[in-house]
């Protein structure tokens, strides 16, 4: 899947609840750090995230790179709402490019196309064009 988005120029940040707990080494662990640093994405989140019957773990988590990323903060945010606390990334130094605000459309014509649109317009009435 990342290998459909990743690209040098386009900086990533994954973030979500990855059912992996990060407070134990574990193969599956293992598997996705491994998975994620082919991309340059390393975890961030080193304190419990999920709080549930007298059990701790960190299943959320925040992936960046940490090689373009140099400078950042990570936070816990307790909200009390719900049994997963929330994770907040502060990233100091940023640059932002303007967004572009146009938008193309463009229209594919094909063969096939042009013979429906042809068809389509037979069933068509020109009596009031002409009138």
């Amino acid at each position: 899947m990342f290998h459909s988005i990743y690209s040098n120029s386009i900086d990533l940040i994954i973030c979500g609840d990855f059912t992996t707990d990060y407070l134990n080494n574990s193969s599956q662990k293992q598997l996705l750090n491994s998975l994620l640093a082919t991309y340059c994405l390393h975890s961030m989140i080193q304190f419990s995230t999920r709080i549930h019957n007298n059990s701790a773990s960190a299943i959320g988590n925040i992936f960046i790179n940490i090689f373009k990323y140099k400078s950042f903060t990570v936070y816990q945010w307790i909200n009390g709402m719900t049994d997963h606390d929330a994770q907040i990334i502060v990233l100091q130094n940023i640059t932002t490019l303007k967004a572009d605000n146009h938008f193309y459309f463009m229209r594919k014509f094909i063969t096939s196309s042009v013979l429906e649109f042809n068809i389509q317009l037979t069933y068509e009435s020109c009596d009031n064009v002409f009138a």
